[in-house]
């Protein structure tokens, strides 16, 4: 699915903005996984902090509202409830 992403806006969306798009996806996917690392979540967990620094300095201020702010807390509720598929 990311490979059809990243050619879907290839020639719409610049390097830079396509790259970090393309991340967030692989964390959903990541996430999304019957099968998750634990400690991968820690990498998880600082990956998207930085994925969405990157969303601030490409997009204006009103594109961010409490729902973007709430995938930081996704990790929180795997590492609690167990993977996302299941809820």
């Amino acid at each position: 699915m990311q490979q059809m992403l990243s050619v879907a806006i290839r020639g719409i969306l610049p390097k830079n903005v396509r790259h970090t798009i393309t991340r967030l996806c692989s964390f959903f996917s990541s996430i999304c996984c019957k099968v998750i690392d634990p400690l991968k979540l820690y990498e998880l967990e600082d990956e998207i902090v930085v994925i969405l620094c990157e969303f601030e300095i490409f997009f204006p201020p009103s594109f961010f509202n409490t729902t973007v702010h709430l995938v930081v807390h996704m990790i929180t509720k795997v590492r609690l409830c167990g993977p996302l598929y299941l809820r």
